[in-house]
């Protein structure tokens, strides 16, 4: 089984996606770039970006992620 902190790499291809952040914290990867996240924040993904989203914190890490296709 995998590490419940990590999620995989992904790629969208035509899809725009934001991640609202609920509740934790953790490290969002966008590209090549690494950013902290904490509730009330909120990140983009572009179409075509590569992004992660890692737990960081003792509690969990809870968001909302919003589909924008085009």
């Amino acid at each position: 089984m995998s590490d419940p902190k990590t999620t995989l790499i992904k790629r969208r291809a035509d899809d725009e996606e934001y991640y609202y952040i609920v509740s934790g914290q953790g490290v969002m990867t966008l590209d090549d770039e690494e950013f902290e996240v904490r509730a009330g924040d909120i990140t983009a993904v572009f179409p075509g970006g590569r992004h992660a989203l890692r737990n960081t914190g003792t509690t969990d890490l809870r968001f909302i992620v919003i589909c924008a296709n085009p």
